[in-house]
């Protein structure tokens, strides 16, 4: 991972006490970096600025919380055609800023970050939503609303909302709006997209990239046990057994009461049983 050790640097900096507040689109970039290195975030933000301007032109002065959405979705996704990618969901293009600019296509959470960037610089009182496995965009004003960037900008009334509980969290579970509906700063988006990315490596067998998204997850979340599990099951498998022990001691002593204890506990028996008990 020696090639990305410069790059992880500069993420770990933009992380730092001087990130200005709600600079998404500067560590979006920086995690599309991870496929095309010679990105500036630059160049986008001239782009969302001149939407925003073009959305502007387009809105008269008055406008409600409603008429507010309206005109941005029919900007968003009827002239400028931004769509969900249902066709192929678990391409890594639909996580990389670029691509989803260019393309017009997404999954909800990039989507989703697009929207409020555009929204953000008209002064929408938007927000995203960490729903589970199913990234939405709120409208904090009054009255609330829920918008569903995937499904063309639809606006979910509360038979929606349990919907999608049913669907993401499992039939028989309750909407929780304190539990599901929290909303997610610029941190928990970035920690979602990196999610997103690490199960779409780790499905397709690049594991070296899929441990590099936990490691930044890490850096986002130092307290996200589950990308310290993970890396050191990636790590088994590429056969680096002593960093994978190490990975999962960590984790296990860390979550003693993770629900998957005993399986790691095995997993981690299995590594030493491979290879020596004190390495070199």
């Amino acid at each position: 991972m020696a090639s990305f050790d410069k790059l992880t640097n500069e993420f770990e900096k933009y992380l730092g006490p001087s990130r200005a507040p709600g600079a998404l689109v500067e560590g979006a970039i920086l995690i599309a970096r991870q496929e095309y290195p010679r990105l500036l975030a630059g160049p986008f933000q001239k782009e969302l600025d001149q939407l925003a301007l073009d959305l502007g032109d387009r809105m008269a002065s008055g406008f409600s919380a409603q008429e507010k959405i309206q005109a941005l979705n029919r900007y968003f996704f009827e002239d400028l055609g931004f769509r969900g990618n249902r066709e192929n969901y678990d391409e890594p293009a639909n996580s990389y800023w670029p691509d989803v600019m260019e393309r017009r296509m997404g999954i909800p959470v990039s989507l989703a970050a697009v929207y409020l960037e555009v929204g953000w610089r008209l002064g929408f009182p938007l927000e995203g939503v960490n729903f589970p496995g199913h990234f939405l965009v709120g409208w904090s004003g009054s009255p609330a609303s829920y918008i569903d960037v995937f499904a063309g900008g639809r606006i979910l009334g509360q038979a929606d909302l349990r919907d999608l509980t049913r669907r993401f969290v499992g039939e028989g579970q309750a909407l929780k709006p304190e539990v599901h509906l929290k909303k997610a700063g610029t941190a928990d988006i970035l920690h979602r997209m990196l999610s997103n990315l690490k199960a779409i490596h780790a499905q397709a067998g690049r594991l070296e990239r899929a441990i590099l998204c936990a490691d930044w997850m890490r850096l986002i979340k130092p307290e996200d046990w589950g990308s310290l599990r993970d890396r050191g099951l990636f790590l088994a498998s590429l056969d680096r057994l002593q960093e994978a022990e190490g990975a999962l001691a960590a984790y296990l002593e860390a979550a003693p009461r993770a629900p998957d204890y005993s399986q790691v506990w095995q997993a981690l028996c299995l590594i030493r049983i491979r290879g020596p008990l004190h390495w070199n």
